[in-house]
């Protein structure tokens, strides 16, 4: 059953890798969209209640309009102006008109019924009252001191309406009528008297110009400026009491939290929007520019992995100095396992998507942008894992001159902190280089990625299994040699990694080294295979590519050259040994079976990846090619001998999973080609020229 699965995966390589790629970008979209929408620019995080106390400091991040200190000063300002009052004309001729209705129903001779006692007052109008001690006063009053009364009364009235009353002052002007009614020198009985109806009948003749006093208080209102509080600006103080006015700014400022998806459906739909259009960038560029690392899931899954890391630490570090988010290691990393013009691109689309996460600003943007650019382009100079680190030390110099730049244009003055920034910046440059250096061999353990490095020390021949290969197998070492030269020269004509194809082509014989003299380009003089059974002679050559691998494992190669081993001949039949067989049994078909095509075929697997499959057809090439040209083959026979030779494993189905292209066959025999011209052009034997050996 796991045979079946491996089988049912290899047979549908490309939609496997579209399949797992495609959840994989899924899980970055939807994690990088949770991280933002929890994050510093939605979701600030600050519980912040009034009457508590700021745990931090808190500053503008713009220019603010303190709206509560501003309606204060509003309000005082329409609190200052005064009502604006109009004199109603009305009043005074319905006042006046009471005072005479009042000394006309005087004299009726009803009144004087009215009275049941001595205290109850009788209306004699609608709001003038009299006693009885007051009505006998009045009517008992000679007919010349009547009228002298009567004109008194109304010539107070009179007076009083002309200055005008207002109902917050009608009062005062009682006091004043007070004062009035004694200098007529009545008794008490008149002067109360006297009192009682004027001060029943006034009125507030002085009204309030509603509309005129809303206009001139809107006129005071328009004349305030409002209270702002300017871009950094501080808000409060940590150990401040949070006030319902700095808690208006804080809200203003965003810093509060909103919990609520609705309350931030805006901000959510601008994040999916710009994150849809960076991960469709990120995606065709991959697809068009770096396909290889698209078809190949661990490399998918490496970055998938490093991509996480990365903004989940930026959510997590959103309190401390921007400089310590691990963009730049990031970046390093691309740069090292991936390539330099990766490892730019990615940056930019990282600086961004983090600056989300982190709630950067512009500072932020470009500090990231310019030291992740200066790392990717720096470490191409670095040819070995001792110039990482001397390429990292001089980045993190440039980091430090980056941030006081930065730093000087955004806060125009100097001030003693931009210091502490160059600090950090050096301060992470180093730990970015100790996180790169340290974290390499855990990735490429963990995820079968090797880098050029990594190679590159591979391919040295103090390596103990070069070393083995020179001394103990010295015709296999240099047939390796060869076919080295020629998968390198192949995988740069096709795109694929010309470092891995070499480095490959090294170890792909050391499965030899069990049996060294068994192999043609070892042996000195007989052919040890001449005097052994077919089968026999089969079983020693079919070992050797899982004598490799074992070989290959013990000594802790990197997966990708343990792979190269493993498929360099696929599932190849060993031709010799099996026609060998096949004369053996047609001379005596009643003694010996027809062979089986099993017996001599190699147990794979086949080539999976691109480099592998330029190996296999290197090591296909080389042998036959070297040994047709000494015997004095043409160019153009060479280049015939190639193609067929090329052909004949695609035709025998060795190369379908290694997703080569036609085109891609049609490069490899040209690289070939061009090879060989240069390593044997003295034996090619042109035409009517003699063969001759040099």
């Amino acid at each position: 059953m796991i045979d079946l699965f491996k089988n049912l995966i290899v047979e549908n390589r490309p939609k496997t890798y579209r399949i797992v790629n495609s959840i994989l970008i899924f899980i970055a979209f939807i994690g990088t969209l949770s991280l933002i929408i929890n994050g510093s620019y939605i979701k600030q995080g600050y519980d912040i209640a009034v009457n508590s106390i700021s745990d931090r400091d808190f500053f503008a991040p713009t220019d603010l309009i303190n709206e509560i200190a501003t309606q204060k000063l509003i309000t005082a300002a329409r609190d200052e102006v005064s009502d604006i009052y109009y004199h109603d004309s009305d009043i005074d001729e319905a006042v006046t008109e009471e005072i005479d209705s009042f000394f006309n129903n005087l004299k009726t001779d009803d009144i004087e019924e009215k009275f049941t006692d001595n205290t109850t007052p009788v209306g004699i109008t609608t709001n003038i009252f009299l006693t009885y001690p007051q009505y006998d006063y009045l009517v008992s009053l000679p007919v010349t001191q009547y009228e002298q009364f009567r004109t008194s009364i109304m010539t107070i009235i009179q007076n009083s309406l002309q200055q005008g009353i207002r109902s917050d002052t009608l009062d005062t002007t009682l006091t004043s009528v007070r004062d009035s009614i004694r200098v007529l020198q009545l008794d008490t009985t008149g002067t109360e008297t006297a009192f009682n109806i004027i001060s029943s009948a006034l009125q507030p003749n002085l009204i309030v110009d509603t509309e005129a006093t809303e206009q001139a208080k809107d006129e005071k209102e328009a004349e305030i400026e409002p209270v702002k509080v300017l871009a950094n600006q501080k808000i409060v103080g940590e150990g401040e009491i949070i006030t319902d006015e700095i808690y208006s700014l804080l809200e203003q400022s965003g810093y509060l939290q909103k919990n609520g998806f609705w309350e931030n459906i805006v901000q959510i739909a601008g994040v999916f929007t710009l994150l849809l259009v960076v991960f469709s960038f990120a995606v065709g560029y991959i697809m068009l520019e770096h396909q290889r690392l698209y078809l190949h899931t661990n490399s998918v899954l490496l970055l998938f992995s490093l991509y996480a890391l990365v903004t989940v630490l930026a959510y997590i570090m959103s309190s401390l100095p921007y400089v310590f988010v691990p963009v730049v290691a990031f970046t390093m990393l691309l740069a090292i396992l991936y390539s330099a013009s990766f490892a730019f691109f990615m940056n930019l689309l990282v600086s961004v998507i983090t600056m989300l996460i982190y709630r950067g600003d512009l500072s932020y943007l470009i500090y990231f942008w310019l030291c992740g650019s200066i790392v990717s382009l720096t470490l191409q100079l670095a040819n070995d894992r001792n110039r990482i680190l001397l390429c990292g030390a001089f980045s993190s110099i440039v980091f430090v001159i980056v941030m006081v730049g930065i730093q000087m244009f955004f806060n125009i003055y100097w001030k003693n902190y931009i210091l502490s920034y160059a600090a950090y910046s050096f301060i992470s440059g180093i730990l970015s280089i100790i996180i790169c250096i340290g974290s390499l061999p855990l990735l490429e353990s963990a995820f079968g990625i090797v880098t050029d490095y990594k190679l590159q020390e591979l391919a040295r021949s103090k390596q103990k299994l070069m070393r083995r290969l020179m001394l103990e197998a010295p015709g296999t070492y240099h047939h390796s040699l060869i076919v080295a030269n020629l998968a390198e020269a192949a995988a740069y004509a096709i795109g694929a990694n010309p470092t891995i194809a070499r480095t490959g082509a090294y170890y792909h014989d050391i499965g030899k080294l069990s049996c060294p003299m068994y192999f043609a380009e070892n042996m000195h003089g007989n052919n040890v295979h001449d005097s052994m059974d077919p089968y026999d002679s089969a079983k020693i050559i079919l070992a050797h590519p899982s004598n490799g691998e074992e070989l290959a494992k013990k000594n802790k190669l990197p997966p990708v050259i343990i792979n190269m081993i493993k498929e360099h001949h696929g599932t190849s039949l060993v031709k010799f040994f099996y026609y060998k067989q096949c004369k053996a049994a047609e001379a005596e078909p009643h003694k010996i079976p027809k062979p089986q095509e099993s017996d001599f075929r190699y147990k794979g697997p086949l080539p999976s990846s691109r480099e592998s499959a330029v190996v296999m057809l290197a090591d296909t090439v080389e042998a036959a090619v070297r040994s047709s040209i000494s015997k004095g083959m043409t160019e153009k026979e060479v280049d015939d001998f190639i193609r067929l030779l090329i052909n004949d494993k695609l035709n025998d189905g060795q190369l379908k999973n290694s997703c080569l292209t036609i085109n891609d066959l049609d490069k490899i025999r040209l690289a070939f080609l061009e090879i060989f011209k240069g390593m044997y052009h003295e034996r090619v034997a042109y035409p009517n020229q003699n063969n001759k050996e040099q």
